[in-house]
């Protein structure tokens, strides 16, 4: 099937029962998915579609591989929607997963975390906690249900419960050294962990120098051993798998991802349109790449250091443009660019929470004039001819030129 399209709005086909149909033309119905739409950046995939169906939400935490992570899901007729709370409403870091590619299965308890969930995907499988035993068996319950009318809806057999799944990645801080037997290497700031993307062992670089297609129609990072067992030869040959791992069937729960869609070996892509020239543009999608929280501040620094700058960003990004304040920027006319410190709205903040906070509108540039705290800048919008200060939470905005930097 093919992957979720960001502006597709047109009807969702599926054959819900007629109380459910009724339901998703519902008022309370299409003012929910506008809210879950309207709470990521705009540019991101378009929830509101007319046939969807919400079914149900909850904060679960998600195995990543820097451990466990909060995150929101929602989960609608045709679609297992997550992301990261930011603030009053707004996420980050959006995942849209077709409930026809998916499977779930019952995780027992472990030292790993109480009421787990697997769900299985042919382009990531990991796991998530559920607050209660209860919530785990109401999302266990109405996702088989849904998956199977979603399944039936393309085509494929309701009642078959596999799907084709990636191995679960084993979270980095399980490990100190390569997982490649008879390698050992110890890491660190400068020998990095990666993933094989077969096996979801963490290995070090050279022991994942070498690319496989599984079943991204793209090469992908794996292991020796797993290149090896894919039929490669020579360390440059790219064998072809057609199908997501081939571990999945021998893997036990240990972890996930998302990508943390989430989260990646994750730098400026090798030839795509946000890799630009100057060291400091590059610099500066890295920071993104912090501030979007799919690596760590360590991470970014150990690269900057490093000159790390070209690597398989695809994997997390599909080798997307930038977010919409980068394009903003690039947009701008110079008498609309401050000649100070200055940030650019990711989203709009006119409903807000607070008398001193400034208002301004997705896009806009705004002065900065003080950090108030880690989480709150004070500044003004550059366009306000009153140049009214106000504070406004740095998660709402893209700094450009930070105050330190004037």
């Amino acid at each position: 099937m093919a992957a979720v399209k960001k502006g597709d709005r047109s009807r969702v086909v599926m054959n819900l029962s007629k109380e459910d149909m009724k339901q998703a033309e519902s008022p309370a119905n299409l003012t929910k998915l506008a809210e879950i739409e309207h709470g990521f950046p705009v540019g991101t995939c378009a929830i509101q579609r007319p046939g969807r169906l919400f079914v149900t939400e909850s904060q679960m935490h998600k195995m990543c591989r820097k451990g466990l992570k909060i995150r929101y899901f929602w989960l609608c007729s045709d679609v297992l929607i997550y992301g990261t709370p930011i603030t009053k409403g707004k996420y980050k870091g959006q995942a849209v997963l077709q409930l026809s590619e998916l499977s779930v299965q019952d995780i027992e308890d472990s030292a790993e975390g109480a009421n787990g969930i697997q769900i299985n995907n042919k382009r990531k499988s990991f796991v998530v906690y559920a607050q209660s035993p209860r919530e785990k068996a109401s999302w266990i319950q109405v996702m088989n249900k849904f998956i199977a009318l979603a399944r039936e809806s393309v085509g494929l057999d309701p009642q078959t419960r596999d799907a084709e799944a990636r191995a679960l990645w084993v979270p980095d801080s399980k490990v100190n050294q390569c997982m490649v037997s008879g390698c050992g290497l110890k890491f660190s700031l400068v020998n990095r962990k990666h993933h094989c993307r077969n096996c979801g062992k963490v290995v070090c670089g050279p022991c994942s120098a070498s690319k496989a297609i599984l079943n991204q129609n793209k090469p992908e990072r794996v292991c020796k051993v797993c290149h090896e067992k894919l039929g490669g030869v020579n360390p440059t040959d790219i064998p072809v798998l057609g199908k997501a791992s081939t571990e999945t069937e021998q893997r036990e729960e240990d972890s996930s991802d998302d990508s943390d869609d989430d989260d990646d070996d994750e730098v400026l892509p090798r030839g795509s349109s946000t890799s630009v020239g100057s060291e400091a543009d590059q610099k500066m999608e890295v920071m993104r790449l912090v501030k979007e929280g799919k690596i760590s501040m360590q991470d970014a620094v150990a690269r900057i250091a490093a000159s790390d700058f070209i690597s398989d960003l695809h994997h997390v990004s599909g080798g997307t443009a930038p977010p919409n304040a980068a394009l903003n920027r690039r947009s701008l006319s110079e008498a609309q660019v401050p000649q100070g410190p200055y940030a650019l709205a990711l989203y709009d903040n006119e409903d807000t929470e607070h008398e001193e906070e400034v208002k301004f509108k997705e896009g806009e540039a705004i002065c900065l004039t003080a950090r108030v705290s880690d989480d709150w800048l004070e500044g003004y919008v550059f366009t306000d001819s009153t140049k009214r200060v106000g504070i406004f939470p740095l998660a709402f905005v893209e700094v450009i030129v930070d105050l330190d930097e004037d």
